[in-house]
């Protein structure tokens, strides 16, 4: 009898140890992907980031025409990618297919670039309204022109940066773990861009209605 409850006693260890390797398995795939995701930001890699997150998701607003990661917003995303930094925290296993994994992540303070952006635009478009026809500027003048102005404000020295605290949830989908992405990241991983756009979006309907 001794002996049979020493063999169930091995056996339960057995189990045990057999279970929190798997668990502890599932933790570092779910780091890895969080870790091989923000790398292929940063190397602006949109299609090795598919692999690990759904990009199409990765949008400040809900109007897909409008999304954030688009070929010709590239240069946009390279000099906020620059800068962008991140630590992975902590790992929480939910079940055998989703974990929490916690990150921060310190990106350009967007609100008082958008807010200089903003403003340099105006001066431009208004500076350009008046110029006689020989002088005016095309289209796409004025848009290397903005562009350079976004660069030249996002790559300043004394960038602000901030830095946001985050649950990503990641998900083992047929057989690769992937993020999840929600509001809470796109708008962390943007440098508080997101909330910029809702502050716009406001305003403009204000005036709007005003009209």
């Amino acid at each position: 009898m001794k002996k049979f409850v020493k063999v169930i006693s091995v056996l339960i260890s057995v189990m045990l140890i057999v279970l929190s390797l798997v668990g502890c398995n599932e933790t570092k795939n779910a780091q890895n992907t969080v870790f091989q995701m923000f790398e292929s930001f940063k190397k602006l890699d949109f299609e090795t980031a598919r692999m690990y997150v759904n990009v199409d998701e990765l949008q400040l607003s809900k109007d897909k025409s409008k999304n954030t990661v688009t070929n010709n917003q590239q240069m946009f995303m390279k000099s906020m990618f620059d800068k962008l930094q991140y630590t992975i925290v902590s790992a929480e296993k939910i079940d055998k297919n989703n974990v929490l994994v916690k990150v921060e992540v310190t990106a350009v303070d967007m609100k008082p670039v958008m807010g200089e952006y903003i403003s340099e635009i105006f001066k431009i478009s208004f500076a350009n309204a008046f110029t006689s026809s020989a002088e005016k500027k095309s289209e796409e003048q004025q848009q290397k022109i903005m562009e350079d102005k976004f660069v030249g404000l996002v790559n300043k020295p004394d960038i602000a940066m901030i830095s946001n605290t985050v649950d990503l949830k990641v998900q083992k989908v047929d057989k690769l773990w992937k993020v999840i992405p929600d509001e809470t990241f796109v708008n962390a991983l943007f440098g508080g861009l997101s909330e910029v756009a809702k502050d716009m979006e406001k305003s403009f309907n204000k005036i709007g209605e005003q009209n």
